[in-house]
């Protein structure tokens, strides 16, 4: 070797380490897409927490109205059949003990049935308030012979909006009628017209609009 010529390097010395040559031929990750979210939460635990939490209160926010608005239907459609159940036990009262019942009360269970307790309705619809609803029997006057010849019967929310929307009235004449506002009486429309807006109340209008037995208004 010359005097002053730079040294040469060994084979061994010019061969790169292992770890350089794989690391040259490693695919570069492609910016942007799934998998560049995917490697930030990986190198971030907390943007990982974060990103789940976020997800869980975006589906939660989605399923409470769709939760909360299934309620409302069922709680509906339960006072419906509860109006039409009280209507039955009240037909029956009538035929039974020649007048409508004084209160919800007179429909409640018992060992053996009398005009105090009739055995015609559960108790917890005879307590007045059941799924949501609570519901209000006034018997009418007397009649001639001392018998009560008529009632209303108004199913009202008992959180308007919360456990139900709409409200309901019955009455002797044994239609249910609805109105949007949480409370109906009388001049409300009968359920029948409104089951287009409500499919859940389809079946119980038609059953609705079928007569009661015996109708007729007790003397």
């Amino acid at each position: 070797m010359a005097r002053g010529a730079p040294p040469t390097k060994s084979q061994h010395e010019m061969v790169p380490p292992l770890s350089v040559m794989i690391s040259s031929v490693q695919p570069e990750t492609k910016s942007g897409g799934i998998g560049s979210i995917v490697d930030a939460l990986a190198r971030h635990p907390v943007l990982t927490v974060l990103a789940v939490l976020f997800l869980i209160g975006y589906l939660g926010a989605q399923s409470v109205p769709m939760m909360l608005h299934s309620k409302l239907d069922a709680n509906e459609t339960s006072a419906v059949v509860s109006l039409r159940t009280i209507n039955t036990a009240a037909v029956e009262y009538s035929t039974t003990f020649g007048g409508y019942p004084a209160g919800l009360t007179n429909l409640a269970p018992a060992t053996t049935a009398t005009s105090a307790s009739a055995d015609l309705i559960d108790s917890v619809l005879a307590s007045g308030e059941k799924s949501g609803y609570v519901f209000s029997y006034v018997a009418g006057r007397p009649g001639i012979k001392g018998k009560v010849v008529s009632y209303t019967i108004t199913a009202t929310p008992v959180s308007i909006g919360t456990t139900g929307q709409r409200g309901f009235f019955s009455n002797q004449s044994g239609i249910i009628r609805a109105d949007g506002s949480g409370t109906a009486n009388i001049g409300s429309a009968p359920i029948s017209q409104l089951n287009q807006q409500q499919p859940s109340l389809n079946v119980l209008a038609q059953a609705e609009s079928r007569p009661l037995l015996n109708r007729g208004s007790p003397g």
